[in-house]
């Protein structure tokens, strides 16, 4: 390999009117100046989605999105470089929004759930629950400042980080 490595995730979710075409998702490596997938590693149900690449060479994916535990999601920890997961899969409550795990300002990480707002210290692994609403979360928006952006419905609400 002899340049950048690009991660890539894969879902089985169809569009509306459609069916899936594949049993599990699957995340793979992809050399971008050779253009050629250099590794794949599967056997996860739902989608693969939302990777973000953290210290020290590591990418923090969340959500595996499984239909059979529709209510809990989970975040892995990928070292590109020995093509593994950490054996340590943190879990937390709802199921993972779209966009749903971001880096803020003060280098922790901020994810987001249809029912809780959490964040991670990439360093220690300690999760933190920010908020947790029953009303739920529709929209993960962006981390401006110190506040966090979200959505329900028509509202747009605002999360103080500190």
């Amino acid at each position: 390999m002899s340049g950048a490595l690009v991660a890539v995730g894969t879902t089985i979710e169809a569009g509306s009117g459609t069916e899936p075409r594949a049993d599990q998702a699957v995340l793979f490596l992809w050399e971008y100046e050779t253009k050629e997938k250099v590794w794949e590693g599967g056997g996860y149900l739902g989608s693969v989605g939302d990777l973000l690449q953290c210290p020290p060479g590591r990418c923090r994916r969340p959500p595996l999105r499984n239909p059979l535990r529709e209510r809990g999601s989970r975040l892995f920890i990928f070292d590109p470089g020995h093509h593994r997961f950490s054996p340590h899969c943190l879990e937390w409550p709802g199921k993972a929004l779209d966009l749903g795990l971001q880096a803020g300002p003060d280098g922790l990480l901020y994810g987001f759930t249809d029912i809780c707002i959490y964040r991670l210290d990439p360093s220690s692994l300690r999760l933190e629950e920010v908020l947790r609403d029953e009303e739920g979360f529709r929209t993960a928006g962006p981390i401006v400042g110190d506040e966090i952006l979200c959505g329900r419905n028509h509202r747009l609400m605002a999360v103080k980080i500190s």
